[in-house]
């Protein structure tokens, strides 16, 4: 796979010429600039002229204070264009941020209309989120912020009309925080840009084998211990990538010396540092949903408390045949729950390595208790144990689709990412349950990237033949990055750009019909590209790009 992490200025201005504007004009001329928003508004109406607010005094204003987290993340936003400032009076405002009641344009949670004017910019919506969705489309509409352009006396917007609303509520970007650590400023940066591309939902995925990240108060050896470790086979050939690759290099500032001697490597995340994240992504309008998984991928969990494997040693998956072990989960739990307000909690399931169970005393002790006849039997009763754990805490429990099929209540949901089990969709909304999907054959955004995998992200229908009582139940789409050969945030942002756009305007748009086709994805995209130059963001340049560049 060829990455190329700049697009030079030339190939920018050569695609410019071939891109036509993606919106209905009201009124154009040779001076209005192209309007590349992704992902497509329901409706943008592009209008003549343009806003120019002077650099020196951007003025923000607010029709009701609880907007004034999102006037700030907007301020902060704009700081790289001139010097925002919040003001009280809307009338000299030239970005108003207005809350309205809903009616029949903004009915949908997460509406907005923006009207970009040669007076203002409003921002209307009628709940916090729509706001928010307002400011990302705001956002892009705004010149690249590249510190060239901090001498500009204005700021000029084009002016537009747009309504718009998200057909899914679930449009997620996963993290893999256990496998490599991110400090809290990257953690930011993710999310800001997933803010820009008006992605709801943040899933991180804390607790793995290779790593404990979350502090908790009562069993401190899971951070004192289980967040340092020495360089393991994967870490090995991260290194040894590096050679070619700078991307690949262990990061140093997160190695420090061990007991024995050795340089260890990882960190943790205090709970402060967790509830900080929890607030920085709220007022970008982004839940936060934590994973601990079990009762497999337990492996460091198991190396820091042996009491709580079948034999009292290292083991990839815990003991659910043992009351300490249900009790442990229960305790970590509830230390999650206090710290992340999402009313989803992923707890795993997957991949559970069950051999030692089929000869554990403690386990047979249970399948018999509870008249159960296989361990696949005894997994579901464990997860069964943590629904109704989750049910009592007022948590809704999410998990991997292995547990589709374990006897689980309708309020229970499930994430589909086994590519090849379609079927498990059907089942699960059958049942009534919601279902989150995140394919491998599309949204493991760890694999190669691929024009045509960018392609079949655009086209993904996970309602395709279900019946409209369970397309109702489908909660939307989320990408997964899963960090094993993932040891720098460079080399994230060349796997999830540019297929993170891609996401973002199917899980907006579920209706095919109302999405960009690939040829205009194609052709908004180098607009967004030359931002993430700005931005200094790395992607991987699309083959299809430069093979029209070279043909020019």
């Amino acid at each position: 796979m060829k990455l190329i992490c700049k697009v030079t200025g030339w190939i920018i201005a050569a695609l410019a010429l071939m891109m036509p504007v993606g919106v209905c004009a009201k009124s154009r001329n040779a001076e209005q600039k192209r309007v590349s928003v992704i992902p497509n508004p329901k409706s943008m109406v592009q209008l003549q002229g343009e806003l120019k607010i002077d650099n020196k005094n951007i003025a923000v204003a607010v029709s009701d204070t609880s907007l004034s987290m999102a006037a700030d993340y907007l301020a902060g936003c704009l700081s790289h264009y001139g010097k925002p400032v919040v003001v009280s009076d809307n009338d000299k405002a030239d970005i108003l941020l207005l809350l309205t009641a809903p009616d029949s344009l903004l009915s949908v949670k997460g509406a907005y209309r923006l009207v970009v004017s040669t007076d203002k910019a409003v921002i209307s919506a009628a709940d916090y989120n729509g706001i928010i969705n307002g400011i990302a489309s705001l956002r892009q509409l705004l010149p690249p912020a590249a510190k060239k352009d901090a001498g500009k006396k204005f700021l000029s917007i084009q002016c537009v009309d747009i309504y718009d609303a998200p057909d899914y509520w679930w449009r997620g970007l996963h993290l893999d925080s256990s496998r490599h650590f991110w400090t809290i400023d990257e953690i930011e940066s993710y999310i800001d840009l997933m803010a820009l591309y008006k992605l709801s939902v943040f899933h991180w995925h804390l607790i793995d084998d290779q790593g404990w990240r979350v502090q908790i108060d009562r069993y401190p050896e899971l951070t004192g211990r289980g967040a340092w470790r020495v360089f393991n086979q994967m870490d090995s050939a991260c290194e040894a990538a590096s050679v070619n690759d700078a991307s690949m290099r262990i990061p140093r500032d997160r190695m420090r010396p061990g007991e024995n001697g050795d340089s260890v490597y990882g960190g943790f995340y205090t709970k402060q540092q967790l509830r900080h994240i929890v607030s920085y992504a709220a007022a970008r309008g982004i839940q936060v949903v934590p994973e601990f998984d079990v009762p497999g991928h337990s492996t460091i969990l198991t190396v820091v408390h042996p009491e709580v494997s079948c034999n009292g040693k290292p083991n990839s998956s815990i003991c659910p045949g043992k009351d300490e072990t249900i009790e442990f989960c229960k305790n970590v739990y509830s230390e999650l729950f206090d710290i992340f307000p999402s009313k989803y909690v992923h707890m795993g399931g997957d991949e559970v390595d069950k051999t030692v169970w089929k000869s554990c005393p403690h386990c047979k002790q249970r399948m018999l208790e509870h008249d159960i006849d296989s361990p696949e039997g005894l997994q579901a009763w464990f997860v069964r144990q943590m629904e109704l754990f989750f049910r009592n805490n007022n948590r809704t429990l999410i998990g991997w689709d292995e547990i589709a099929y374990d006897g689980l209540g309708s309020e229970t949901a499930i994430m589909w990412w086994r590519g090849d089990n379609r079927a498990v969709v059907s089942a699960a909304t059958e049942s009534g349950k919601h279902v989150t999907c995140t394919p491998t054959s599309c949204l493991y955004f760890d694999y190669p990237q691929t024009d045509a995998e960018i392609d079949k992200i655009l086209s993904l229908n996970p309602r395709e033949g279900l019946s409209p009582s369970q397309q109702r139940l489908i909660n939307g789409l989320q990408g997964n990055v899963w960090c094993e050969y993932i040891p720098t945030m460079e080399r994230i942002y060349t796997q999830i750009l540019p297929r993170m756009l891609a996401l973002s305007e199917s899980a907006w748009n579920a209706d095919t019909e109302k999405r960009i086709t690939p040829a205009e994805f194609w052709l908004r995209l180098p607009d967004h590209l030359a931002r993430f130059d700005a931005m200094g963001v790395a992607y991987r340049m699309p083959d299809c790009l430069i093979v029209k560049i070279k043909n020019k």
